[in-house]
């Protein structure tokens, strides 16, 4: 049939969104086993490995903090610092995590994928779980690539 059009697409999307958007067509749901899964947090993950080596907010210095890019990047950083810190002093006020999981977590850097910092939770599972699987999510290839080298480099895991 040429005009049939079928999309296959994975189950964490809404299925029935889909099909309303197009002019509600048929839809099949495939069951499968799911697989229990733990969700961590940043801070449980500071907590856990402790990791400590977010590169340090870049300050500019003289001429160079008035260049718009550098605008740009300072008024980012005024607005994760507005929107981290009461979540830090709620978190504070829980008196779970040490003080260095906290500072961690004002670091704009904090935000960024830190593909050491995912070495460390790996080698942190693989040290105190006696089996399972990890599934870990990358944006692309290039990160795919430095994680893949940094896991090989590093020694702490059989080929």
């Amino acid at each position: 049939r040429p005009n049939l059009k079928v999309i296959l697409m994975s189950a964490t999307l809404n299925a029935e969104q889909f099909s309303k958007y197009y002019d509600n067509c048929p839809s099949i749901n495939i069951p499968g086993f799911t697989y229990p899964v733990e969700e961590f947090y940043l801070e449980d993950v500071l907590h856990l490995t402790n990791f400590t080596a977010f590169k340090p907010p870049r300050q500019e210095q003289g001429w160079k903090k008035h260049m718009p890019q550098n605008k740009s990047k300072l008024r980012k950083v005024d607005e994760f610092k507005d929107f981290i810190e009461p979540y830090v002093r709620h978190l504070q006020s829980q008196k779970k995590y040490s003080s260095r999981v906290l500072e961690c977590l004002k670091n704009p850097n904090s935000e960024d994928i830190c593909l050491e910092l995912v070495e460390a939770l790996l080698h942190h599972i693989c040290s105190t779980k006696e089996y399972g699987a990890i599934l870990v999510f990358l944006p692309g290839w290039a990160d795919i690539s430095s994680l893949h080298s940094i896991i090989t480099d590093c020694g702490r895991y059989p080929s």
